[in-house]
C-alpha cells in the first residue's frame, strides 16, 4: 500500500512535468490560448502570501502596497 501511495505521489510529480512543458511548448509556438480577465493583482498577492504562511508559518512575510492593482491575466494561469 505504501509503494502504492508513492506510486500515485511520482504520477501527479510527473504529470505537473508534462503539464508544465506542454504549456512551454504552447507559448513558444505561440499557440497558447490566454483567456484574460480582469484581475487585482494585489489580491493575488495577498492570497499568496496567507498560503505561504500556512507553509511556512515560523518566516515572517511582510506584503506593501498602495491599493488596488487592475491587471488582465489568465487566471489559470496566475494560479499556476
Amino acid at each position: 500500500q505504501e509503494f502504492l501511495a508513492t506510486l500515485l505521489e511520482d504520477t501527479a510529480a510527473l504529470k505537473a512535468i508534462v503539464g508544465n512543458l506542454l504549456l512551454l511548448a504552447l507559448s513558444d509556438a505561440r499557440a497558447l490560448r490566454l483567456h484574460r480577465v480582469p484581475l487585482d493583482l494585489t489580491e493575488l498577492t495577498e492570497d499568496l502570501c496567507e498560503d505561504l504562511k500556512l507553509l511556512e508559518p515560523e518566516r515572517e512575510i511582510l506584503l506593501r502596497h498602495d491599493g488596488p492593482a487592475p491587471i488582465l491575466a489568465d487566471r489559470a494561469l496566475i494560479n499556476q
